[in-house]
């Protein structure tokens, strides 16, 4: 429906959830390139510049609590992210994370670990001082969504479903529910205060939101809730596709919209368009990424081009400035994707290093021309 102000691309890329900041910035989960886990590594990029300001590295900074964490990371999606928030008047990041299944408070300075909400069992021993704890009968959440901070009031969105149990069978799940949960945080100590749970009957395993649109009004998605499902009989949830949603809003403490939509859904939100007006004008477009090194077209190399094939099936995408392919490379390979134009003036990217990963894009900032698009792969 509305305009596109500006494009962003992100070298090792990002998921879900971002937060803007009220200068501007943008906070957003992304990766490191030499890390399979992704969603535990998170950028704030300039809106104006697109460039990378401020990063925080989530794992390591697990990790110089207790190395052994390692042994819980079970998956590369275990950190997915399922909400960001900053609160500047604690100069802290408020992180959610499905996969672990915690809520972690970082300092938004240092990033050093101010607590850290999850079942105990999810972490070791030497995490201790940081978890919140539960008093007797304490039920901790499970995987969970949107966590946000009002002083010391906590709410979040607990899917009821535990990823880090292996709980994906249906029949057991029988008595499973999801919540929209408030805790009140005394240092660190946690206790549940109230619940939107849909009289237990609402279980959305994987999706959800947790929108706080002000202290008397929220906004509550359900966002996978399986149609139909026989708990009774055993299946993996992930497979089942009888998907609905449900969305619920609340203005002191009373249901003013309770409403199903015939899909599953991610995230909600409550916009007033009154006063917007629509466009269609083209966007502008930034990258986090440093344009590529250039290295010269030696004259053997030149050589070689003319003895290229052309009838390779490699493929080359190119969108403002960024350079995309699909080459497979086996971990000895080197290689180096070269342009030239009608002149012979061009240049060579490197594009795999012997023993190093492929760089799958690159930043070019070559002039505008034609180019010829040729690999040198190996020396051929």
């Amino acid at each position: 429906l509305g305009r596109l102000y500006n494009e962003y691309e992100i070298e090792d890329g990002y998921l879900n959830a971002f937060f803007l900041k009220e200068d501007g910035n943008l906070i957003i989960p992304s990766k490191k390139s030499d890390r399979k886990t992704y969603s535990d590594y998170i950028i704030e990029v300039d809106r104006s510049t697109g460039k990378i300001v401020k990063t925080w590295d989530v794992l390591e900074t697990i990790l110089q609590v207790d190395e052994n964490y390692k042994s819980k990371i079970t998956s590369d999606n275990y950190f997915y992210n399922s909400g960001v928030e900053y609160y500047p008047e604690s100069d802290s990041l408020v992180l959610t994370y499905w996969g672990g299944e915690f809520v972690i408070n970082l300092s938004y300075e240092d990033g050093s670990i101010k607590w850290i909400f999850s079942n105990p069992d999810n972490f070791t021993e030497k995490f201790d001082s940081l978890l919140l704890k539960g008093g007797d009968g304490f039920v901790y959440p499970k995987s969970m969504h949107s966590a946000s901070l009002d002083k010391d009031i906590l709410k979040v969105f607990d899917n009821g479903y535990s990823m880090n149990s292996g709980e994906s069978d249906t029949s057991k799940l029988t008595g499973a529910y999801s919540s929209a949960n408030t805790y009140k945080i005394d240092n660190k100590n946690i206790s549940l205060t109230s619940s939107v749970d849909g009289d237990k009957k609402l279980f959305s395993y994987a999706l959800g939101d947790y929108n706080v649109l002000s202290k008397t009004n929220e906004i509550i998605l359900f966002g996978r809730e399986l149609k139909g499902l026989n708990r009774a009989r055993s299946g993996n949830i992930n497979n089942y596709e009888h998907l609905y949603s449900k969305i619920i809003e609340r203005k002191d403490g009373n249901v003013v919209l309770d409403m199903d939509i015939d899909w599953g859904t991610q995230t909600v939100d409550k916009i007033n368009f009154d006063k917007c007006e629509f466009s269609f004008d083209l966007p502008n477009s930034y990258t986090t990424m440093e344009p590529a090194t250039k290295e010269n077209i030696t004259d053997d190399v030149m050589k070689l081009l003319t003895e290229a094939e052309e009838d390779v099936p490699y493929e080359f995408g190119y969108s403002k400035g960024v350079i995309e392919h699909n080459v497979l490379f086996m971990n000895g390979d080197e290689a180096k994707v070269i342009l030239v134009n009608d002149e012979k003036i061009g240049t060579m990217y490197t594009i795999k290093e012997k023993g190093k990963k492929a760089k799958m894009r690159l930043m070019t900032d070559l002039d505008k021309d034609k180019y010829y698009v040729y690999v040198l792969e190996n020396g051929v």
